[in-house]
């Protein structure tokens, strides 16, 4: 059983809320309405030890190009909408992901509009898929703005899946290779520094350094450990405030090709966006607002506002956006051409795919120079440790060869 909390009204229309267990949010509305009043709002009710276990937050550009795919089809064939969340509630078998399409189900069979709805979910449904859902009810066009969301998230997932593979042979080279050294400096270094000490050998500068090496890495390792969860906990705090977030991000901005990355990717997602947002009803300004959270990027957003207030005095959005500094000279001229022939939402995806192909290329680039890189410079430091190690062994032997 689960319990909700719900707000409600009695036959006089005075408001009232309260809780009540149950199976599902349908039952607790149905038990209710039998009571005689009328749910304006219900959702489940946090359990006291969910704040100590790993929730999920965001949902993946998959499942959203899926649920939207699978929404819009559903509506094309004329299918009731709380009964087409219910089809999708039932099909799905990520449970987090079910209880998100359960509790958007009930709202909509509260009589509360789609959009306010997945509003509600918070992160769970991105922006785009809120305003695009808003378009398609202002137009009555659920069905194609969907088919858009999910063309959108379905490209943003293609392009992750390449990153990711792209990425994925460097990062396992380097993760094996920073477990080779540690293993060798914690465990091996130590007893050989043992056998040379037995001897009294003579220990060069070399072989010093790298035994230090291996006795702060026993030693230390706990402080290290400490400070990397330090760290790791001051990012965290940082994002989630807005100035942390856009301090954060500029000085990520600033790291030599990762920078660039990011701010490709951001510019190819505000571009992607906007363009769809334009296709609707929306407004300039409304579409620059929802395309910049969209973006993910606090420096872009922080530009956009800025430039929004430039547009909305009569300017055109090339310039204000040029001004920004954040998207480079080939999305700007395309926006350019774009104002001056009306053709801007078709530019801006043609801007997008350009984009998301530089974002490609420049991953391939990265990958093909970091593997050599890699292995010659953690071959080298093998190399290093294994002469520093080796080079006092054989003075030892050298001097017991003479001695006797």
């Amino acid at each position: 059983m689960r319990a909700f909390v719900y707000r409600a009204r009695d036959a006089q229309g005075r408001a009232l809320s309260g809780r009540r267990v149950g199976s599902t949010a349908q039952e607790v509305i149905l038990a209710l309405q039998t009571e005689g009043y009328v749910v304006t709002d219900i959702r489940e009710r946090p359990r006291l030890w969910s704040g100590f276990r790993r929730r999920r937050k965001r949902s993946e550009a998959d499942e959203l190009a899926r649920f939207c795919r699978q929404l819009s089809a559903l509506i094309g064939s004329y299918v009731p909408l709380p009964r087409a969340l219910q089809v999708l509630e039932r099909q799905t078998s990520d449970r987090w992901w079910r209880r998100r399409i359960e509790q958007v189900r009930t709202a909509v069979e509260t009589g509360i509009p789609l959009s306010e709805a997945l509003r509600r979910e918070g992160g769970a449904f991105p922006e785009l898929v809120v305003a695009m859902v808003v378009a398609g009810e202002r137009a009555g066009l659920f069905e194609e703005t969907l088919a858009l969301c999910a063309d959108h998230y379905e490209m943003e997932a293609a392009v992750s899946r390449k990153i990711r593979s792209a990425l994925f042979y460097p990062l396992m080279v380097a993760a094996m290779c920073i477990l080779v050294v540690m293993v060798m400096t914690s465990f091996v270094l130590p007893v050989f520094q043992q056998v040379l000490t037995s001897f009294n050998a003579e220990i060069p500068l070399s072989s010093r350094l790298v035994f230090g090496l291996g006795s702060a890495l026993q030693k230390g390792w706990p402080a290290a450990i400490a400070a990397v969860a330090v760290a790791a906990l001051a990012v965290r705090r940082a994002r989630q405030t807005p100035a942390g977030r856009l301090r954060l991000y500029r000085w990520i901005m600033r790291v030599p090709v990762v920078g660039e990355v990011v701010r490709q990717g951001a510019s190819a997602r505000f571009c992607r966006v906007l363009g769809h947002l334009l296709g609707t009803d929306m407004t300039i300004t409304e579409a620059l607002d929802v395309a910049a959270r969209t973006a993910r990027n606090p420096v872009l957003e922080e530009g956009v506002a800025r430039a929004r207030r430039h547009i909305e005095q009569g300017t055109d959005i090339a310039t204000p956006l040029e001004e920004m500094g954040f998207l480079g000279p080939v999305i700007l001229q395309m926006i350019r051409v774009g104002e001056e022939t009306g053709t801007l939402p078709e530019m801006l995806h043609r801007a997008a795919s350009y984009t998301e192909r530089e974002i490609e290329d420049m991953t391939e680039r990265l990958t093909t120079l970091l593997e050599p890189v890699l292995i010659l410079a953690v071959s080298g430091f093998v190399a290093f440790i294994v002469f520093s190690t080796l080079l006092p062994i054989f003075s030892t032997f050298r001097l017991i060869r003479t001695g006797v």
